[in-house]
C-alpha cells in the first residue's frame, strides 16, 4: 500500500498547504480489521439455526 504526502509552506510559517493520499496504488487488502468488542460500542450478532 503507498500513502504519501507533500505540505509547502511560506518562509514565515503563516501559512502551509498540504495535501494528501492513501492507498494510491488500489490495493486491496484482506485482513488487519479488528472487530470491536461489545465493551467499545460495536454491535454483536447472533445468528440461530
Amino acid at each position: 500500500m503507498l500513502d504519501a504526502s507533500l505540505t509547502l509552506a511560506t518562509d514565515n510559517k503563516h501559512w502551509r498547504f498540504s495535501i494528501y493520499g492513501r492507498n494510491l496504488l488500489n490495493e486491496v487488502t484482506i485482513g488487519g480489521d479488528t472487530p470491536l468488542p461489545a465493551a467499545f460500542g460495536a454491535r454483536v450478532q447472533a445468528f440461530h439455526r
